[in-house]
């Protein structure tokens, strides 16, 4: 996996610094972990608000949070965090 500017920042969902890119590719270097890992343990997971029918806004589109594990930069170390509204009686 590339890891040039836009790569990592695409990874993180931020522009990132010189120094925050060296610590990330040092990690990298010494502990042989994927990158996108170690960018997983950095990155604030993601918000899902959920509709009615179970699908949120991404990207411009509207899909389920398991759509969201098969296209979220980071694979399977991605983190979602689900809000849905409570089921009244």
């Amino acid at each position: 996996m590339g890891t040039n500017i836009d790569e990592l920042s695409r990874l993180m969902g931020f522009e990132i610094g010189p120094e925050f890119r060296r610590q990330i590719i040092n990690e990298m270097t010494a502990t042989g972990e994927d990158i996108r890992a170690i960018c997983a343990k950095r990155a604030m997971p993601f918000m899902a608000i959920l509709n009615d029918s179970g699908l949120f806004k991404y990207e411009g589109e509207m899909i389920t949070p398991q759509q969201w594990e098969e296209r979220n930069p980071l694979g399977k170390y991605g983190r979602i965090v689900i809000i849905k509204r409570r089921e009244t009686i």
